[in-house]
């Protein structure tokens, strides 16, 4: 299970100086797939994890899970599941 997959809103917060690598990797992801949010592309990225994890959504906004449940839809490439990974870990996947 992925509890809390968005980090309880901070994903989706601009960071002291600026946004993170993430962030900025999630949204460039975002516009290549047309989508609004960086929301839904972490999640479908959570979705397409190998261990296959099951996102714990605890926000009870109708609007919040609908969001969670549209990124279903999204098919990330593996070339932008591993951007997404590095950028994550902050250096190159081997």
């Amino acid at each position: 299970m992925a509890w809390s997959p968005l980090g309880g809103g901070r994903l989706m917060q601009a960071q002291e100086g600026g946004f993170s690598r993430l962030q900025l990797t999630l949204a460039d992801i975002a516009r290549e797939l047309d989508v609004d949010g960086i929301d839904l592309v972490a999640f479908a990225w959570i979705l397409r994890h190998p261990s296959r994890p099951v996102p714990i959504v605890g926000s009870g906004k109708v609007e919040r899970l609908r969001r969670a449940v549209a990124s279903l839809q999204l098919q990330l490439s593996r070339e932008q599941w591993f951007a997404i990974l590095e950028a994550a870990q902050g250096h190159e996947v081997a």
